[in-house]
């Protein structure tokens, strides 16, 4: 069964209000892709989970180089010239905000969800094949990068 809208929306919305709360106003959605499994390629990806009348899982995949980008502005500025383990809680702390979120866009709409305390992995040449649900892969194109969205959801 294809992803309804109405389970992505939230994502996007707060995709794009939480990039905004720092200073990030520069956001152009690009290619949407339908994927068989949830799973990326890139460098940096922080995977969160989602629990309850909705479940399943959202990553958040992106370089090394953007992950720097998106650290130096969830830390106000302060530059970031090393994925450090500031900088790793600053990057987890973007992805639990957005995935908080859309959580609280579900629960506005009278959708019970809960969401697990983000996961970040980084690494190259390493391939992670986190679930095999329908997903919906969605790239944006930011000041700080390129972030690649994707959500299984299973619905």
């Amino acid at each position: 069964m294809a992803l309804a809208i109405e389970l992505i929306n939230p994502f996007l919305k707060s995709f794009v209000n939480t990039l905004n709360q720092f200073g990030v106003t520069n956001i152009k959605k690009g290619a949407v892709k339908k994927k068989e499994r949830l799973e990326s390629d890139y460098e940096v990806n922080v995977v969160v989970g989602i629990v309850g009348d909705v479940k399943g899982n959202v990553t958040y995949n992106f370089s090394v180089e953007t992950a720097k980008n998106i650290a130096t502005t969830m830390m106000m500025g302060m530059e970031v010239t090393t994925i450090d383990e500031m900088a790793k809680s600053a990057i987890s702390e973007m992805a639990n905000m957005i995935t908080g979120g859309a959580s609280g866009i579900y629960e506005t709409m009278k959708k019970e969800t809960d969401i697990s305390p983000p996961t970040l992995i980084i690494g190259q040449d390493i391939k992670i094949w986190i679930s095999q649900v329908e997903t919906l892969s969605i790239e944006f194109s930011t000041d700080l990068g390129i972030i690649e969205l994707n959500i299984g959801l299973e619905v």
